[in-house]
């Protein structure tokens, strides 16, 4: 009975001459002929004492008159007589059927041209035939003591079309895969397989290992197809779901030139649903050039990403270079999310109990590390987001939805939360922002704009725009415009409050999203209730936009006037972070109505 090898611990290099790597099939053949490694069959001269060895495998596959020689299992290791012709000659003949090219030349083709119709091995005789320039075209006869009942189905076709052929109708297969964790079983050639891989190289190095099993629980039997077909081919079909199963293969069994094709496609591919998964195999095998490239993606798509399945596949260590990083862009209750997301898929990952204290262990330090990349936003960002709302005393409490309080309670998140808003950022009111009327049945009006002109290209980076300003009137703030795309519709995320005094006014604090035209040269951030402007006070507008490139203002004012006799004033706040000042940004206009 044969026996089943888990091969998923064999190392990759070392212990092996990893002769194969970086070699292309045609090249893996040639090796495999000069120096007739594990051949199995023996080409003798009749009357003189020369001999050539070769591999039934690569004779079967390209002839069909080999094939048919070469069909009685008995056949293997026999000797063939080799033609009459000269024996270089010959050795010609098999680079062809082993490389698809070969050396020709006056003293050889005709020779040549005499094997390759002997064999039936078309395509080297139409070579032979152009270049003796006979006029003649190939002939597709096979001898009739050699016909078999599958014909010469080799007629015309390349040596990486005959190998795909072999591969899906399993001719002549040697060795069983058992893939996946239902050990689906593929059939493959035990020739390819010590040609392409030192790692095949070394499980099939003795007579023993040739029958046996070879068991894949950490593949798909569809990736495991693809991996199959490139060692056959030298090419497969290359995408978003199959690059990293297949640099993990390529890795794991030491072929090179589809460990850098994979390198290539993943670096050129990154997106929101891969780049996780990028980030992880790079780091674990240390591919220093694309962990760098998925590292800046995931931290520049921070938004998206962190909301990813591929987020929850990631190491403690990964997670911690991510969101301890200060260049992350994304909200941050969409960061404190995703740790509570992650902390839940490691416990079960680990086979712990869900609760506070398994979540402690598996998180660590992390969350207490990320108060300092923490901006005084967080708090208004939770109370617009409905995950948090404030009670009598300091305490503060989180809602049943969104963030869980058992994660973040047991790191005094709520510490941490009182330390960001309090101190030097000010405080929160105790007041719970209530909806009053929709807005829109209001009368309110829009400010004269604050920038003389608009030109293109203002980018986001996670990071808050803020303005001061003041009134020269009692005023209703219904809200404010920001600027429109550059082109094409696009999605905005946009988080924002007013701040008085550091402290925030609850009727400002909004979490929105707005899909808008590029027609629109700007657009309207509506609050949910009005915010009551003091006249002669300074506050602060703060946004946190996320979204692709839009138009910004030049040449800003610091003062407009109004035709009610509304006057606005302008001063740039230490709170703008991503660009916005009198002079440039966004917040063109505001919209209000007189108290």
């Amino acid at each position: 009975m044969a026996t089943t090898r888990d091969n998923g611990a064999v190392a990759l290099t070392g212990f092996v001459n990893n002769w194969q790597a970086g070699k292309t099939l045609p090249q893996c053949n040639r090796h495999m002929l000069d120096t007739e490694d594990n051949s199995d069959v023996i080409f003798r001269a009749e009357n003189e004492d020369i001999s050539i060895n070769a591999h039934r495998y690569v004779l079967v596959s390209r002839s069909c008159v080999l094939h048919a020689i070469l069909s009685d299992p008995l056949a293997v290791k026999s000797d063939v007589t080799m033609p009459a012709d000269n024996s270089d000659t010959f050795k010609q003949f098999l680079i062809y059927l082993y490389t698809d090219s070969t050396s020709m030349d006056t003293d050889n083709a005709k020779s040549l041209l005499d094997l390759s119709r002997k064999y039936s091995v078309t395509k080297l005789e139409n070579m032979c035939l152009e270049f003796l320039d006979t006029g003649q075209t190939a002939t597709t006869n096979v001898p009739h003591e050699h016909m078999t009942s599958g014909d010469n189905w080799q007629a015309g076709m390349s040596l990486a079309e005959c190998n795909m052929r072999m591969l899906n109708t399993e001719d002549g297969c040697d060795v069983t895969f058992l893939v996946g964790s239902e050990r689906h079983m593929i059939k493959a050639h035990r020739y390819m397989l010590i040609s392409r891989s030192c790692v095949f190289d070394a499980m099939f190095a003795d007579d023993v290992a040739k029958s046996s099993d070879v068991s894949v629980p950490d593949m798909t039997p569809n990736h495991f197809q693809q991996f199959l077909i490139y060692l056959y081919t030298d090419d497969t079909s290359l995408d978003s779901d199959n690059a990293t199963v297949l640099l993990h293969a390529a890795r794991k069994y030491a072929v090179t030139l589809l460990e850098d094709k994979c390198l290539q496609f993943l670096q050129l591919n990154l997106s929101v649903d891969n780049a996780c998964g990028v980030l992880d195999i790079a780091y674990r095998y240390e591919y220093e050039e694309l962990f760098e490239a998925a590292l800046v993606f995931v931290k520049g798509q921070g938004q998206r990403c962190l909301q990813s399945q591929g987020f929850l596949m990631l190491s403690k260590e990964l997670v911690d270079q991510i969101i301890l990083s200060s260049d992350l862009i994304a909200f941050n209750h969409v960061v404190l999310n995703a740790l509570y997301r992650w902390s839940e898929y490691e416990c079960r990952r680990q086979g712990r109990e869900i609760t506070p204290e398994s979540k402690k262990a598996v998180l660590g330090r992390t969350l207490e590390k990320m108060t300092c990349y923490l901006d005084s936003s967080l708090v208004q960002e939770l109370r617009a987001a409905n995950m948090l709302y404030h009670v009598q005393g300091e305490e503060y409490r989180f809602r049943s939805q969104g963030i869980k309080a058992d994660l973040l309670s047991q790191f005094d998140c709520i510490n941490i939360l009182e330390t960001i808003s309090s101190g030097n950022q000010g405080t929160m009111s105790d007041e719970v922002p209530e909806k009053t009327a929709d807005v829109s049945t209001s009368s309110y009006q829009t400010s004269e704009r604050r920038y003389e002109t608009t030109r293109n290209c203002y980018t986001y980076y996670g990071l808050s725009d803020a303005i001061l300003f003041r009134c020269n009137k009692k005023i209703n703030l219904h809200g404010f415009q920001l600027y429109g795309p550059l082109r094409g519709s696009a999605n905005y995320d946009v988080i924002t409050n007013i701040l008085d005094s550091n402290i925030s006014i609850p009727s400002s604090v909004l979490d929105s999203s707005y899909t808008v035209d590029d027609d629109d040269e700007v657009f309207d951030v509506m609050y949910n209730a009005t915010v009551a402007i003091k006249a002669g006070v300074w506050y602060t507008l703060v946004a946190k936009i996320l979204g692709p490139d839009s138009r910004a203002g030049y040449g800003g004012n610091i003062q407009i006037c109004c035709p009610d006799g509304v006057v606005l004033d302008f001063r740039n706040s230490e709170r703008s972070k991503n660009g916005t000042s009198v002079t440039v940004g966004q917040m063109p206009a505001f919209v209000y109505s007189l108290r």
